[in-house]
């Protein structure tokens, strides 16, 4: 979990539909290496999900604000070690994906993993 301006503490986990997710080219996984890279994460943003902020993204995108519309749900959940393969596997089946760095963070640095410093290592995301 993370601090918010007003102290309290927040972090999200989205869960998407899989054709929905962006492309971001930039994105390079490190998968050639053996050496694992842990995701920096930057300021925390302003929650994008609003509709109020999703309608100002479609009209400096040039788009009609009044199309921003709720379309996906993102929630944080926090599965034991055992539960992770088989909801791994359930989510992959439906079709959606699973993020475990919050989607409220500015990322400095992709990496091929996240650990939230809130949870011990031992646990998941």
């Amino acid at each position: 979990m993370h601090k918010n301006a007003d102290g309290t503490n927040s972090s999200l986990l989205s869960l998407t539909q899989s054709t929905d997710i962006y492309s971001d080219t930039s994105f390079n996984p490190h998968d050639d290496d053996s050496i694992e890279r842990m995701t920096v994460l930057g300021p925390q943003l302003p929650n994008p999900y609003l509709i109020p902020n999703m309608q100002q993204a479609y009209l400096d995108l040039g788009y009609d604000p009044a199309r921003a519309t709720v379309t996906n749900l993102y929630v944080r959940f926090k599965p034991t070690v055992d539960q992770l393969a088989s909801l791994d596997s359930i989510m992959d089946s439906q079709g959606y994906d699973l993020f475990d760095e919050p989607m409220d963070y500015q990322i400095i640095s992709e990496g091929d993993y996240y650990q939230d410093p809130s949870i011990p290592d031992s646990l998941p995301t």
